[in-house]
């Protein structure tokens, strides 16, 4: 997940904090914010280790 511009994941534990951060534009979504939400989706999705997303 280390490709990402506009979305953050923070771990607290087996928690997963995700934040859009794209401040100069109000966090407004575009397509390249969503694909990566659902890229970083995904890839939690098929962690075992994840027990929660915030």
């Amino acid at each position: 997940m280390s490709d990402l511009n506009y979305v953050r994941v923070e771990w607290d534990g087996d928690l997963a904090v995700v934040t859009i951060d794209r401040q100069d534009k109000l966090n407004a979504l575009n397509g390249e914010v969503i694909d990566e939400i659902g890229k970083v989706f995904t890839d939690l999705l098929v962690d075992d280790d994840v027990r929660g997303v915030v």
